[in-house]
């Protein structure tokens, strides 16, 4: 007497003498589940393909959450990446905005919206900003500049 083993994804059939296919998208990767987004049977083994932010876990056979933390949110001046389900939030410290594109931290222009009023000076910085006035005024508000009265001196 003799037994046949199959490798494993395989059956044996008694019928036909031979090593089928298992379809573990039968019992592996369950369509039901909300973050599974299809399964594709292949000879001897299976992919099961998550939703973004989700990647099969073969202990559990379930998509899990991924924590894009730990590869997204690297730039230097990232304030803190705060992972979701299926996502995740990242902040730039004061003085930069995030681009999800390039997963970086850009430096704000400040100067396009604060202290360019007439006589003003602003430079851009890296992360701020400087706003002087120019000879012969003064700041009279938060980066406005006005006449400076000489004769009152």
């Amino acid at each position: 007497s003799f037994t046949c083993m199959c490798s494993e994804g395989y059956e044996y059939n008694e019928d036909t003498d031979t090593c089928n296919d298992i379809d573990e998208c039968d019992t592996k990767c369950d369509m039901n589940e909300p973050n599974v987004n299809s399964c594709s049977n292949t000879d001897g083994s299976f992919t099961c393909n998550c939703n973004i932010g989700y990647a099969y876990n073969a202990n559990t056979d379930a998509c899990a959450d991924i924590n894009e933390c730990d590869t997204m949110c690297q730039d230097a001046n990232v304030d803190r990446c705060v992972n979701t389900l299926g996502s995740y939030i990242c902040s730039c410290s004061s003085g930069y905005e995030y681009i999800a594109d390039t997963d970086t931290c850009d430096d704000v222009n400040e100067c396009d919206t604060t202290c360019n009023g007439d006589n003003a000076i602003c430079a851009n910085t890296d992360g701020s900003y400087t706003c002087e006035c120019e000879a012969g005024y003064q700041f009279t508000g938060l980066d406005t500049c006005g006449d400076v009265n000489e004769c009152s001196t």
